[in-house]
C-alpha cells in the first residue's frame, strides 16, 4: 500500500514551519483522510450596576481538527515537530493546503478565505449584485482592485498568505463582463506589477483572449478569439507551469469549455520571481479597466491537470494558512493502518494563536 503519486486538485497537503533556524515539513498526498474546522466567538454580555448592557467581544478563534496520513519517514519528522515545538506551546506556520492560493468569492466584501482584503481604487463604494453563485463585485466607471502579494513572505509577515506562487498555478474568474468579446478594446482581468515578473489575463483590441507571462526578456502567451457579449457569465480558466507549458479555457453561461490554444512569443513562460502587487478589473495602475461583476477569482499555487474540469467549480472558503497556529491538543498518538505497516494515521487540532 502506497500513498505516493498525483496531486489531486481537491484533496489537502498540509504543510508547517516551525523552530528556529526554520523547518519546513510537507506532508506527502494524499495527507489529510478527514477534517472539521470550527470558529468560536471569544464574547459575552454585562449588565453593569445601572443596568446598561456592556458586549464585551475579543476575537473569533478559528480552528481545524485534522487526521493525518503519512508514511514512516514523516511520522518520524511530525514526532521531533511535537516533541521538540508544538507539543510545548510553541506557535508555528501551518497551511492546510499548500496548493491554495487566495479565493475572492465577493460575497459582500473583499476578502479572501484567509482574511486578505483586496483595496477597491478608482473611488466610489464597494456595490453588489447576484451572480451565479451568490453576491459578486460590480466594478464601475474607474473602479479596479489591486493586493500586495508579498504577505506571509514579506520582510515583515503581514499575517495572511501569498495570494499566489510564481512557480506555476491555476487562475480561475468568474464574472459577467461588461463589455463584448469582439469590442475591439483592451481589457485586463488578472494583472501584476513589476514587469517582469508579470502574469496577465487580459483582451487584446484584436479581440484575442491571452494568458500571458513575461519573464524579463520576452513575453510567452497563448489564447484565442472567444465569444461573449456584456452580461454573460463567462468563466475563464488559466495556468502556468514549471516546465513553462500555458493552458487557457472559457465558457460562456454555464456551457462546456473551449480551449485556446494558439500561443506565441520568445519568452519562457516562467516568471523569473514573485511580482509585487496583484490587480483584478484592470492594470495595477488602473488603465485597460475590465468592468464588470466579479463573483470569484481563485488563485491555486499547482498547475493541476485539467483544472478547467477539476477546478473550475472548487471554491475555497475556509481558512487554510494559520499564521500562528497552536496545537490544541498536544498528543502524540498515531495509528497504524492494518494490514500494512507503512501506512499511519495521526489526529491532531490546531487554532489561530493570534488573540
Amino acid at each position: 500500500m502506497t500513498i505516493s503519486g498525483a496531486i489531486k486538485p481537491k484533496a489537502y497537503y498540509p504543510r508547517f514551519k516551525w523552530g528556529s533556524p526554520t523547518v519546513t515539513t510537507d506532508i506527502v498526498e494524499p495527507a489529510v483522510i478527514a477534517m472539521t474546522r470550527n470558529e468560536t466567538g471569544l464574547r459575552g454580555q454585562n449588565i453593569v450596576a445601572s443596568g446598561k448592557a456592556e458586549y464585551l467581544f475579543g476575537r473569533i478563534e478559528e480552528a481545524a481538527q485534522l487526521q493525518l496520513m503519512c508514511e514512516q519517514d514523516q511520522l518520524a519528522a511530525l514526532r521531533w515537530f511535537t516533541r521538540d515545538w508544538a507539543g510545548q506551546g510553541k506557535q508555528f506556520q501551518a497551511w492546510i493546503d499548500r496548493f491554495t492560493g487566495s479565493c475572492w468569492l465577493f460575497e459582500n466584501n473583499l476578502k479572501d478565505q484567509n482574511g486578505l482584503a483586496l483595496t477597491l481604487n478608482g473611488g466610489g463604494s464597494a456595490t453588489y449584485a447576484a451572480t451565479a453563485n451568490g453576491a459578486g463585485l460590480t466594478l464601475s466607471g474607474s473602479q479596479y482592485l489591486t493586493v500586495p502579494v508579498a504577505q506571509a513572505s514579506a520582510g515583515t509577515p503581514t499575517g495572511y498568505d501569498d495570494p499566489l506562487a510564481a512557480s506555476e498555478g491555476v487562475l480561475v474568474v468568474d464574472f459577467k463582463p461588461s463589455w463584448n468579446a469582439n469590442d475591439s478594446t483592451e481589457h485586463h482581468i488578472v494583472d501584476t506589477a513589476p514587469d517582469p515578473p508579470r502574469i496577465l489575463l487580459y483582451k487584446l483590441t484584436t479581440n484575442v483572449l491571452n494568458l500571458q507571462i513575461n519573464d524579463g526578456a520576452a513575453g510567452k502567451f497563448i489564447g484565442g478569439t472567444p465569444s461573449w457579449i456584456s452580461g454573460d457569465r463567462v468563466q475563464i480558466v488559466g495556468s502556468w507551469a514549471t516546465d513553462g507549458t500555458l493552458a487557457l479555457w472559457y465558457a460562456v453561461n454555464g456551457g462546456s469549455f473551449t480551449a485556446l490554444t494558439t500561443g506565441g512569443g520568445a519568452g519562457s513562460g516562467i516568471l523569473p520571481g514573485t511580482p509585487t502587487t496583484l490587480s483584478i478589473g484592470g492594470t495595477t495602475t488602473g488603465t485597460f479597466l475590465g468592468l464588470g461583476t466579479y463573483d470569484t477569482v481563485a488563485i491555486f499555487k499547482r498547475a493541476f491537470t485539467n483544472p478547467q474540469l477539476n477546478l473550475v467549480k472548487f471554491r475555497p472558503l475556509e481558512r487554510n494558512y494559520f499564521p500562528y497556529a497552536e496545537l490544541t491538543t498536544p498528543v502524540f498518538q498515531p495509528q497504524q493502518i492494518a494490514p500494512s505497516s507503512l501506512i499511519w494515521i495521526w489526529p491532531m487540532a490546531i487554532r489561530n494563536g493570534k488573540a
